[in-house]
């Protein structure tokens, strides 16, 4: 199924709440997405229950989609985290109707890299493999390189680079995405924003640009950041302005999130996780394995999934 403009432009968007520092020492236990299309006051709903190890590691997160917004879980789905002995990430497995892995490596102290093997049959073979590489400057990032190697072979075929700059004095950011995906080898603008920042350097709102080549729509947004006393983003709303048949249709992201203190996150939690590998095997030389601890489950008429709730902070 082709994924709508606005549901793109989210993808593009998705790395900016990563400018927010979390500074209240809390854990953020779980979130919900809700979306608001402009004809459906409520057309989907995902809600997101984090959970970590002793160690304070995120080790799962279970989200049950609302896909029609129906107030009825269409699917669940259980991802895992895993670490290696000093307590870094070293992988993350999804399966929902695809299955992957991504394995995490610090290049450098300022830069890092995800390589994601994606099998989009669930059939043990990889299908697509997706690499990001992350630039960091005192610890704020200043540019994500994407590359998409879209039948395995070893050859990206698409490329995108995302980049920020800031002017914190003057409490502002900017963020630019070009990429090759209509113009292969050849990087084009898709989408440009500035940014409001607060004292501490976090974003507060936001405007942004984009151009669809696929469909000719120019999509305009705007986002605001919400933060609790510590410092912690606890809701992101962004509305996307698009062309529709008859008048322009706006439609609404808000992703509220959920924290609780780390004694009351982590009690019962069972030991750190151990890191899971693939292993050389197959026709395109890989198969995804060790995927125990995740699933996905389509849920029926009976299986309501009521909203999530935290501590009051």
């Amino acid at each position: 199924m082709k994924k709508r403009p606005v549901f793109a432009l989210l993808l593009l968007l998705s790395a900016l709440p990563g400018l927010a520092k979390d500074r209240g020492g809390l854990l953020q236990t779980g979130s919900v997405l809700e979306v608001d299309s402009g004809f459906q006051p409520l057309a989907s709903r995902f809600t997101t229950t984090n959970l970590f190890d002793k160690q304070g590691n995120l080790t799962q997160t279970r989200t049950a989609s609302d896909i029609d917004g129906d107030g009825v879980a269409d699917v669940l789905s259980t991802n895992a985290l895993f670490y290696d002995q000093h307590g870094d990430l070293a992988s993350y497995v999804e399966d929902v109707d695809s299955r992957s892995i991504t394995i995490y490596t610090n290049l450098a102290a300022n830069r890092s890299q995800t390589v994601t093997f994606v099998d989009n049959n669930a059939d043990g073979t990889i299908d697509e493999i997706v690499t990001s590489t992350s630039t960091f400057d005192n610890e704020r990032l200043v540019e994500i390189l994407t590359e998409i190697d879209s039948n395995a072979d070893g050859i990206p075929d698409f490329r995108s680079v995302g980049t920020w700059t800031y002017d914190l004095a003057g409490g502002q950011s900017s963020y630019v995405v070009q990429s090759d995906f209509s113009s292969p080898g050849v990087l084009q603008p898709v989408l440009t924003a500035t940014y409001v920042l607060n004292a501490d350097g976090n974003p507060v709102s936001g405007v942004s640009s984009a151009y669809d080549p696929n469909t000719g729509d120019n999509i305009t947004a705007t986002v605001t950041f919400t933060y609790n006393k510590f410092g912690d983003l606890v809701q992101e709303m962004n509305e996307f302005l698009e062309p529709g048949p008859e008048a322009p249709v706006t439609t609404t992201f808000t992703t509220t999130y959920f924290y609780s203190h780390r004694g009351g996150a982590i009690r019962g939690a069972p030991p750190q996780s151990r890191p899971r590998f693939f292993r050389s095997f197959g026709t395109r030389g890989m198969t995804l394995v060790n995927f125990a601890q995740s699933s996905n489950e389509a849920v029926g008429p009976e299986g309501r999934e009521s909203l999530l709730t935290g501590d009051d902070l």
